[in-house]
C-alpha cells in the first residue's frame, strides 16, 4: 500500500503522486455529496394587525366587540367608549367604518332618525357625528370631518359616544367599528 501511495501517475505529461488523486477524488465525491447532507431550515413568523379596536359600555370592560345595546326605552340614553390602539411604533392611516345595525322591527326599517350621537375624543368635545343611511338594516356613523385618519405610533385614541334614542325608536341596535386599509 505504501508503493502505491508513493507511486507516481503521469497526468497531462506531468508525474502525480497516488496519493494527490486519491484526496482529489475524496474531495470530489464529499463536495457531491453535500446537497443531500445539509438539512434545510425554516422560520415562522406571526404578523398580527397593528390596530386594535375595543368597545364597551362606560365602566365595564372594552373588548374587541360588537356592542348590544338593548333593555332601553325610546327617550333613553346610554354611553359607550370606543378605544383605536396603534401598536406599531410608525404612523398608519386607515378609513374607519362605524356602523349601526338594528334588523326591521313591525316593518320598520333602522334610520339615523332613530337617535343622536354627542361624542368626545381624549375629553375633546362635544361633537355631533353625522349618520349615513346604507341600506335597510345599516347606518355608517362618521364621527369627525374626515373617515381617513393617520394614527401616530403607539397612539391611542378614547371616544365616549352618549346615544339617545327617539321615543319611537324600536329595534335591537348592534354598534361596530373596524379601521380598513386604504
Amino acid at each position: 500500500m505504501r508503493k502505491l501511495m508513493k507511486k507516481k501517475v503521469n497526468v497531462f505529461g506531468k508525474g502525480v503522486p497516488v496519493l494527490a488523486i486519491f484526496i482529489l477524488g475524496i474531495a470530489l465525491v464529499s463536495a457531491a455529496l453535500v446537497p443531500y447532507l445539509s438539512n434545510a431550515i425554516t422560520g415562522n413568523v406571526v404578523v398580527d394587525s397593528p390596530m386594535v379596536q375595543e368597545i364597551g359600555l362606560v365602566g365595564e370592560t372594552l373588548g374587541p366587540g360588537p356592542l348590544t345595546l338593548e333593555s332601553m326605552r325610546g327617550g333613553e340614553s346610554q354611553t359607550f367608549v370606543m378605544q383605536t390602539t396603534n401598536l406599531a411604533t410608525d404612523p398608519i392611516t386607515g378609513d374607519v367604518m362605524n356602523l349601526v345595525s338594528s334588523e326591521p322591527v313591525d316593518g320598520i326599517d333602522v334610520s339615523c332618525a332613530d337617535f343622536t350621537l354627542e361624542a368626545y375624543t381624549n375629553n375633546v368635545g362635544p361633537y355631533y357625528p353625522t349618520c349615513t343611511e346604507i341600506n335597510t338594516t345599516t347606518l355608517r356613523i362618521h364621527y369627525g370631518p374626515a373617515d381617513v385618519i393617520t394614527w401616530g405610533g403607539l397612539q391611542v385614541d378614547t371616544t365616549k359616544v352618549t346615544v339617545t334614542f327617539e321615543v319611537n325608536a324600536v329595534g335591537t341596535y348592534e354598534f361596530s367599528s373596524q379601521v380598513m386599509d386604504i
